[in-house]
């Protein structure tokens, strides 16, 4: 009879296989890689000698690979992918009633999207179906952001280290603000 657990020998097998005989036997290599879009917009316009307006758009964009920090591993292929985007609009509104009084008004928005995820986040769904490990889905939701998200499940094994992906985290940031400006300066300057 066979008394190797399929399961037991799945998570073994996800182990890198040391490269030397004896302690520290396995050296890791991977690359921190960072790919950054950005671009910001900008228009003025006066409306006369008494009134301008600015409008501002930006949008900022990065996937991050940090290949060993933000996981207790030490293996490559367990690190973590930061994925980011950012979106802000501003619009600025000056007018002048008269030589001492001034008011500035500026709305703005900002919209933060950010997600960590397992590098292998891909490989997710795969490698708990190669295990035969029910119940890891990450989320159940049809109209959730992410709605079958995996992520491969932590391995671990006393004296080893971990295989972990850091269990994805989503997050959605919204800022809006308000400022209105009322200047009125009195007497001689």
């Amino acid at each position: 009879a066979n008394r190797i657990s399929s399961l037991g020998k799945g998570f073994v097998d996800r182990y890198p296989v040391p490269i030397a005989a004896g302690p520290n036997n396995l050296v890791g290599a991977s690359n921190l890689t960072s790919y950054v879009d950005n671009i910001s917009i900008r228009g003025d316009q006066a409306f006369g000698q008494n009134d301008t307006l600015f409008v501002r758009y930006s949008f900022w964009k990065q996937e991050r690979l940090e290949p060993f920090s933000r996981s207790s591993t030490t293996h490559p292929g367990y690190g973590i992918l930061l994925d980011t985007t950012s979106t802000s609009v501003v619009i600025n509104e000056t007018h002048l009633f008269s030589s001492n009084l001034i008011n500035e008004a500026r709305v703005g928005f900002t919209r933060l999207v950010g997600g960590l995820f397992s590098e292998q986040r891909e490989q997710g769904d795969a490698v708990v179906r190669e295990l035969g490990l029910t119940g890891v889905r990450q989320s159940d939701n049809p109209t959730s952001v992410i709605p079958d998200l995996y992520d491969v499940p932590r391995i671990t094994a006393r004296g080893y280290s971990n295989l972990v992906g850091g269990n994805p985290h989503v997050r959605f940031d919204n800022h809006f603000a308000y400022t209105d400006n009322l200047s009125w300066s009195r007497g001689a300057h």
